[in-house]
């Protein structure tokens, strides 16, 4: 249960792939998450859960021509001993080596967010972990593709009661994370939250696109809501049918 990675390398319509090389070697390794550095050619920045299940992360770096990389890596750092990542993401901020790392943590089930900074082959966490909600919920983050220091936050409502979609604009300073006011996107639509996590997707800065599985039919479904000065200004008035085909409980 080590962290690998490798290197995709297209051109064309071919692709090339580096060997495997091995991350974290400790074992008992879970969840990994892998994002590039946008402002540094050849590094990448992973978290993942350590050989204690703790929210660990590593930077690496990587050299050579496609489908002979070589790579190398910082040490490991342990970020948070109280979260254990499931489902993470990672994605750049605005500020040049900081990345947003998004997950739920599985003690409490509740969405989470933290920001890393890399320095060299060092990453750090100086900021604090933001608990989005205190509902058990998976959380899934779309930055704004015009500015990386803000987006939405798509949510679950709990389980239990309804599986409706929730958005909650966020904003990044350095290494502070804000939330705005949260907005119930779906009126009456629950959507499939215990096997298929619904999707997010910025469309551009002032629209989003949601894909979901609805709950009660299984049938997958697709609609748009709109962001207008950092807060959400509609909601799924409308949906559109993507697959007629019932997925069932063994989809992802």
């Amino acid at each position: 249960k080590y962290v690998r990675v490798a290197i995709f390398t297209r051109s064309g319509s071919s692709i090339t792939v580096s060997p495997t090389s091995n991350a974290y070697t400790s074992g008992n390794a879970s969840e990994p998450a892998i994002e590039f550095d946008p402002d540094t050619s050849g590094k990448f920045i992973l978290t993942f859960n350590n050989s204690s299940n703790d929210f660990s992360a590593i930077v690496g770096t990587f050299s050579g021509s496609a489908g002979s990389e070589s790579f190398s890596y910082g040490s490991a750092t342990t970020i948070d001993t109280s979260w254990q990542q499931g489902e993470p993401a990672l994605f750049p901020t605005g500020t040049s080596g900081n990345f947003i790392a998004v997950a739920e943590n599985k003690g409490t089930a509740y969405p989470n967010m933290r920001i890393l900074t890399v320095s060299g082959t060092t990453v750090s966490a100086s900021g604090s972990t933001v608990t989005l909600s205190s509902q058990i919920s998976g959380a899934k983050y779309a930055p704004d593709p015009n500015d990386r220091n803000s987006g939405i936050v798509l949510r679950h409502s709990t389980q239990s009661s309804n599986r409706y979609l929730y958005g909650l604009p966020i904003t990044i300073s350095g290494t502070t994370i804000s939330q705005g006011s949260e907005t119930q996107l779906s009126a009456s639509n629950e959507y499939e939250s215990t096997y298929t996590y619904a999707k997010i997707a910025a469309v551009d800065s002032s629209k989003y696109l949601v894909i979901g599985g609805d709950n009660t039919n299984q049938r997958l479904y697709g609609f748009v809501f709109t962001v207008s000065g950092g807060a959400i200004t509609s909601y799924e008035s409308s949906r559109t049918l993507i697959s007629t085909t019932a997925f069932g409980s063994i989809s992802y």
